[in-house]
């Protein structure tokens, strides 16, 4: 009986996670819960760096995002200095031409930022559902003055 109790238990372990993770986009940045209660982001790194394979997905994802700001902002640049040109020069015709190749950079940095900033959110997302579906269960071999045991939390 001792032993049918055991599998059941350890059964259950494997089945069950105990504290759900769940982060959403907003408008300035992310919104991090759990169990239902917001968290601050330093809460979160820190609840998601206790799974090594979660974590290194959340910060390739942070990564990515990083280097989509730079892109983007490196973009909006060129589309404003080509702009003051095309503003001073009085337009791509005439005798004194603005250059073309600026505001095309501009754009295609923008682009590329838009995509590698919508890659890194997905790697986000992904690595909140590893963490989720990731069993959380602690095995621990204990003893105090009634012998040794082998203990379980989940």
């Amino acid at each position: 009986m001792k032993t049918i109790l055991f599998y059941f238990i350890l059964l259950i372990s494997f089945a069950s996670n105990a504290q759900h993770l769940d982060i959403k986009k907003s408008f300035l940045g992310y919104t991090a819960t759990l169990d239902g209660e917001k968290i601050s982001m330093n809460d979160f790194k820190k609840q998601i760096s206790t799974d090594y394979k979660s974590y290194q997905i959340f910060q390739k994802g942070r990564s990515k995002r990083g280097f989509a700001t730079v892109m983007s902002f490196a973009g909006g640049v060129c589309l404003g200095i080509s702009a003051a040109q095309i503003y001073n020069v009085g337009g791509t015709t005439g005798k004194e031409k603005a250059s073309v190749v600026l505001p095309v950079v501009g754009a295609g940095l923008i682009g590329g930022g838009i995509v590698l900033a919508s890659s890194g959110n997905r790697d986000i997302k992904k690595s909140v559902n590893s963490y989720n579906n990731t069993p959380k269960v602690e095995y621990k071999l204990i003893s105090n003055q009634n012998g040794v045991g082998f203990g379980l939390s989940l």
